[in-house]
């Protein structure tokens, strides 16, 4: 038996139709408390039923840690998709690293990567050696880009987008927008970021910034579709905001994103533009492209075909069926 488990109750299509033996889908649905203890108690469930010899999918690498934790004693395969470790200090952060040592060091362990580098980076920072599958995140265009018969957005000149949830680096953010006042950011975070940067974002000392707070899914399109482009400073070297980035692609946006063992697998080689950490390199960035559409197209349309040609579906599909 093969059990898929995800974090959420939607069930990934494109995950269950690369399996072609019997197969249960578990998630969160039903679950009580926090998020970390409702995909525990989803792992034990899962790791009550399973018997050695069965296979446990996980969409969410968290979950494949508890559940070789839980199967300790049982010879159960278990695939993490697409590992994600921050290097935080944190306290928490160090117990999920002796967690994800142990369970990456488990021959019952397959566990992908969606960027060949960080994979070793991982290895390097757990200070362990092993082999990891290369699978890109799925690109689905179909999903991402906009509707045919949806209205079009008006695109607004001089403006840049910078959104999402976890893995942003909104202090960096903050400093380009000052040294650029001629250029209007859009701003999409949720209400704890907005919290944290409140006195800043209303003292008038970024006028030139509009900030948008825990909006819906379409509001989040529509403020991208209406940025010439997506700029996106990161914190982390592990595979934050991917996501946003391919819907960014897909949708036409040119992306200007910090330079990590992440983002150079999809935007280096003139797909997009990568920038260390400092704030002149960016301001140049943001300015040459913001005057340079038919450049920033061509870099849009060449990451469109890296993602079409090295992420799709099928292919995600056929590397997953190859690991069961």
């Amino acid at each position: 038996m093969i059990y898929v488990l995800f974090d959420n109750p939607s069930k990934i299509a494109f995950v269950t139709d690369a399996i072609t033996a019997p197969y249960e889908v578990m998630n969160i649905s039903g679950e009580k408390g926090p998020f970390l203890k409702k995909i525990f108690s989803c792992c034990r469930k899962c790791a009550k039923k399973a018997k050695s010899g069965d296979t446990i999918i996980c969409w969410l690498d968290m979950m494949a840690v508890f559940c070789h934790m839980l199967t300790g004693k049982k010879d159960v395969r278990i695939i993490a998709i697409n590992i994600l470790l921050k290097e935080k200090k944190s306290f928490k952060n160090l117990i999920f690293r002796k967690l994800y040592r142990d369970a990456l060091n488990s021959d019952r362990v397959v566990a992908t990567v969606t960027a060949k580098e960080y994979g070793d980076y991982l290895n390097k920072l757990l200070n362990i050696d092993r082999k990891y599958i290369l699978l890109h995140d799925a690109y689905n265009p179909t999903k991402l880009a906009p509707k045919e018969d949806a209205p079009a957005i008006q695109k607004v000149p001089g403006t840049v987008f910078c959104g999402g949830r976890n893995g942003r680096d909104w202090d960096m953010a903050m400093r380009i927008a000052k040294a650029m006042p001629e250029v209007t950011f859009n701003f999409v975070m949720p209400g704890s970021v907005y919290k944290t940067y409140k006195r800043q974002l209303t003292d008038g000392s970024l006028k030139n910034v509009s900030a948008f707070v825990d909006v819906p899914k379409k509001k989040f399109t529509e403020i991208m579709d209406s940025s010439e482009l997506v700029v996106m400073p990161l914190d982390s070297q592990s595979p934050s905001g991917l996501l946003v980035f391919y819907e960014a692609t897909a949708r036409g946006k040119m992306i200007i994103t910090s330079d990590t063992v992440t983002t150079r697998e999809y935007f280096s080689e003139g797909r997009g533009v990568l920038c260390d950490n400092n704030v002149e390199n960016w301001v140049r960035e943001i300015k040459y492209h913001l005057a340079h559409p038919d450049e920033t197209a061509a870099k849009n349309e060449s990451c469109k075909q890296f993602l079409s040609d090295n992420c799709s579906v099928k292919q995600f599909q056929t590397i997953l069926r190859s690991l069961l």
